[in-house]
């Protein structure tokens, strides 16, 4: 399966919602989804762990943000979750790259600067 979360429209609408195209029927699906879903975001990262999708950072368009999102694939519930230590600063347009258990984080906007 193929997840496309949030991100902004030509007409820079921003969206929140979740599609899901199913690679062997190629077919699309537009799941409900339940819990406290991220704002709409643009410029955010998504990947799946395990059985989550988890949403980091992002921007609203006027604002960067450094929240971190949790989606069950199997329910569509969505957790924001709560981190420890030294957490990064706001941004979007970033990298991610998952690796175990671990999640490292490139780059990004600041709203600033590169």
């Amino acid at each position: 399966e193929i997840y496309v979360f949030g991100g902004s429209m030509s007409n820079e609408v921003l969206e929140a919602d979740l599609h899901i195209l199913n690679v062997s029927t190629v077919k699309w699906n537009k799941p409900q989804m339940s819990g406290q879903k991220p704002p709409q975001t643009l410029g955010h990262a998504t990947f799946v762990w395990q059985n989550h999708l988890i949403s980091l950072f992002g921007s609203n368009g006027r604002v960067m943000s450094n929240r971190i999102y949790s989606m069950d694939t199997q329910t569509f519930h969505w957790t924001r979750l709560v981190t420890h230590g030294r957490v990064p600063t706001p941004r979007a347009y970033h990298t991610i790259a998952p690796l175990d258990d671990d999640v490292f984080v490139f780059g990004g906007f600041d709203g600033r600067a590169y």
